[in-house]
């Protein structure tokens, strides 16, 4: 695991989180060609591949299922010890992938076929049909189901929690639940490319987002 934190002496902190699952290796690509490059009106911590592995689960266990003060993985312990040390930050944000076998059996709805995004906020604008417009902009497909897993798609866009029908996430030790239960941040947000692109373009959209983000809380 790397934790990088970038203090440029500003009063607002960004978390970003790649390398839950191991086998999703754009957002962990993204991180290390952006993390010297971000702008400098924020301060950041940077969180990369707790799940050191090239696999989705680590010894059969989903890392993301396992923010939890009781947890024994040493990875995520100090994960959490190191977030709880800065203690608030402006917007959370999470890289993922979805790939096309990626739970569809065991979940309900169809394996989402192009970007999406969960957006988390008790406070502020949204930023997820911003992001979504910047990405098809760049050639980005967005995935235009009308559910993913079961969940209200609008446009690649799963707002929480007003879009959340799934009551197993809404109750497991997701990263997401625990900055929030935490009130670690008020706002959160989950990108997830899609498995089936390319693996430059897949990049692509995580740099694109991360900077629009960015950008649009400046």
């Amino acid at each position: 695991m790397i934790i990088t934190k970038h203090h440029n002496n500003q009063t607002n902190w960004v978390l970003i989180m790649s390398g839950l699952h191991g086998n999703e290796i754009a957002g962990k690509i993204a991180i290390k060609k952006l993390k010297d490059s971000l702008p400098k009106n924020f301060n950041y911590c940077i969180i990369e591949e707790i799940n050191e592995t090239d696999l989705r689960l680590l010894d059969g266990v989903d890392l993301n299922r396992e923010f939890f003060c009781d947890c024994k993985n040493e990875n995520i312990t100090e994960a959490i010890k190191e977030i709880k040390g800065i203690g608030k930050f402006k917007i959370v944000i999470d890289l993922h992938e979805t790939f096309d076998k990626s739970e569809s059996i065991a979940r309900e709805g169809l394996t989402p076929n192009g970007f999406y995004l969960y957006e988390k906020r008790t406070e502020g604008i949204s930023l997820g049909h911003e992001i979504i417009a910047k990405l098809e902009n760049i050639g980005i497909s967005i995935c235009q189901q009308k559910t993913i897993w079961g969940e209200k798609n609008t446009y690649g866009v799963i707002l929480y929690p007003e879009d959340n029908t799934n009551k197993t996430y809404q109750e497991s030790y997701t990263f997401e639940n625990f900055v929030h239960n935490e009130n670690l941040t008020t706002h959160s947000i989950v990108l997830e490319s899609y498995g089936g692109n390319l693996l430059t373009d897949r990049v692509r959209a995580h740099q694109s987002a991360i900077r629009t983000i960015l950008k649009a809380l400046e």
